[in-house]
């Protein structure tokens, strides 16, 4: 590996690019939530549960309906 590959900033995953921060996501609408987990293991929370005893279940954002990542409504 060339010293110019190990500096090179990483690669951005297109499905990433709504991440906040590591355990965060935003919706486009600009509601964020808490998600632990990947793909379709993810599990979202609203921001405010402290204790993560309550997660979002039904698969969309809790302010605008759209569906969140790693997702599917049945």
């Amino acid at each position: 590996m060339t010293a110019e590959a190990a500096l090179a900033p990483p690669k951005v995953n297109p499905s990433s690019e709504t991440v906040t921060r590591r355990d965060g996501y935003r919706c486009d609408c600009g509601y964020e939530l808490r998600v632990f987990g990947t793909g379709r293991h993810r599990v979202y929370f609203q921001p405010a549960d402290a204790r993560l005893d309550d997660p979002v279940m039904n698969g969309s954002c809790p302010d605008c309906g759209r569906e969140l990542p790693g997702k599917r409504r049945s």
